[in-house]
């Protein structure tokens, strides 16, 4: 499984996510392997960030985009429609839908 989540998720050891998360100290990182856990998982979520941002194709499993309350919102709105599977959504249609416009 560390193999897999280095290899896939990571794309490094995780000797080497740690010590990228150098740059961010903290002393629960380093008191602890749970700490040092949340400093890779925070730099992961940084980086997933960043590729989505960036529209990296490299990255596209990885991206992460983040959202609250209004995203919600639209899946309740969009319950029963066409739109309703996240697969069918596209920004034209949801626009389209959302605004009422065709």
């Amino acid at each position: 499984m560390r193999r897999d989540v280095e290899r896939t998720i990571l794309g490094r050891s995780l000797e080497q996510a740690i010590a990228e998360a150098a740059p961010h100290p903290s002393p629960a990182r380093d008191a602890s392997p749970k700490g040092r856990l949340t400093a890779v998982l925070a730099g992961y979520c940084e980086e997933a960030l960043a590729l989505a941002r960036r529209g990296d194709a490299d990255g596209r499993v990885n991206y992460a985009i983040l959202c609250g309350p209004a995203l919600g919102a639209l899946n309740e709105r969009l319950v029963g429609t066409p739109l309703a599977s996240w697969r069918e959504r596209h920004v034209e249609r949801v626009v389209e839908t959302v605004l009422g416009v065709r």
